[in-house]
């Protein structure tokens, strides 16, 4: 499963970083920087359809902000902002999600739309996902949500 359409990479900052990015005219181009130093925890999801899934599994959830939500940075392709208190919302929702759920729904979708097949691979994307968010609300970070 390829495409050259972006894909998130979610990346962990601590809330003080977050409200410097917030006030900087350059916070696109610094987030992406922040990404390619590699300098906090970052969650890459694949460079497949996998997250096409996982956005559709957990669409209609209450977890669905952990890919589309919070203060949108910029349109196209996106880039989303988590403040700490979000994160910690979406860690405690992501927990309460059944990634077995997630896999039938998703699954469906990429079958149906894309003629693909996911096996397992949305599942074990809510896991990690599910991981990511939990790591970052207990160090209280902001989450940064980047289509690269």
């Amino acid at each position: 499963m390829t495409t050259s359409t972006p894909v998130p990479h979610v990346l962990a900052v601590p809330a003080d970083e977050h409200l410097r990015l917030m006030s900087s005219p350059q916070r696109v181009d610094r987030t992406l920087e922040l990404l390619d130093a590699d300098e906090y925890p970052t969650l890459r999801l694949g460079t497949d359809l996998t997250w096409v899934g996982l956005q559709a599994g957990l669409n209609n959830t209450p977890a669905a902000p952990a890919l589309s939500g919070g203060e949108m940075w910029r349109d196209h392709p996106p880039v989303h902002a988590l403040a700490d208190m979000q994160v910690t919302m979406l860690a405690d929702a992501l927990a309460d999600t059944d990634p077995a759920t997630v896999e039938e729904t998703g699954g469906l979708v990429l079958e149906e739309s894309f003629g693909e097949v996911s096996d397992g691979d949305i599942a074990a994307a809510v896991t990690r996902l599910t991981e990511f968010f939990r790591a970052a609300a207990d160090r209280g970070d902001a989450v940064i949500i980047a289509f690269v």
